[in-house]
Order: C-alpha cells, then structure tokens, then sequence
C-alpha cells in the first residue's frame, strides 16, 4: 500500500513540473516581447549593425561592440546628424548611445536621442539607427515605432539591439 502512495506522489510531481513549465514556456512565447534578432530586420529590411546582448540576461558581446562601433564609424561617413530611436527609455539602450557618441565626437556629428515627444526633430537629421532589446522590447510598441519613421520617411540605416 505504501509503494502505491508513492508512485501516485511521484507522478504528482512530474505531472506538476511538466504543467508549471509548460506555463512558463507559453508565457515566455506569447508575451509579445521581442525574441529574434532577425524578425525586425528582415521585416523592415534593415541592416543589423550588432546585437550585444542575445537575451535579457546574457553577459554583453566584446566582439559585436566592436563590430556595432566599426559600421556606427562607417554610417556617420557623409552623415553630420544621427538620430537614434527606440520604443525603450533611453536608460535601457545607454549602452547604444554611449557607442553612437563616442564614434560621432570622432567625425564631428551630433546624436538625438528621439522620443515621442521630440519625433519632428527627426527631419533634421541624415539618418536614424533603430534601437531595441531582446526579451525587453514590446514587439507592438517596436512596430508602431518604425511604421512611424517610415511615416516621416526618413533614411533607416540600420538596427541595434542593446
């Protein structure tokens, strides 16, 4: 009788693990967060210029900071004023911004950083990087963001995903 007990506790606690992580697996699908670094670029055909970090808890990538910072040097060639947007508060994509300042000091441009409040200084600029981050980003939220610059039909040059 107590072998029964037993088997019935023990399938009670796989059955239980099984259904928790099949929540957590859907709520992690269906959540509308941005999962795949290629989803927006492919969407909006836009060139990827690095992603620094490949989820929300990964450590950031020396080698694709490099790279971020090689093309950022090599868009700013011909451009005298970058914009930088992103559906995210500026906090979140620092790290970005830091990069996009750093090479544009070097080339003697300046960076907006545009929010929905400061959107109509986008014609001012020559150009303007998309910025999002993997597993923050509201897919919805990054959408509506790009169907809104290419409203303003500005020049896209390219995605970065903090």
């Amino acid at each position: 009788k107590l072998h029964k007990y037993i088997i019935f506790i023990l399938a009670g606690l796989f059955g239980g693990i099984f259904i928790a992580s099949c929540v957590y697996g859907a709520k992690y699908l269906f959540e509308g967060k941005l999962r795949d670094k290629n989803y927006l670029k492919d969407l909006y055909d836009l060139r990827l210029l690095g992603c620094l970090h490949e989820s929300d808890f990964a450590e950031e990538s020396v080698g694709e900071k490099d790279k971020l910072k090689e093309l950022v040097k090599l868009l700013l060639q011909g451009n005298k004023s970058i914009a930088i947007s992103s559906s995210l508060n500026e906090i979140e994509f620092s790290n970005i911004v830091s990069v996009v300042r750093e090479k544009a000091l070097e080339n003697n441009a300046s960076v907006k950083v545009i929010t929905d409040e400061t959107m109509s200084e986008i014609s001012d600029c020559d150009g303007v990087i998309v910025v999002e981050k993997l597993d923050v980003s509201d897919l919805s939220k990054a959408l509506d963001n790009l169907e809104v610059l290419k409203g303003f039909n500005v020049n896209l040059l390219g995605l970065a995903l903090a």
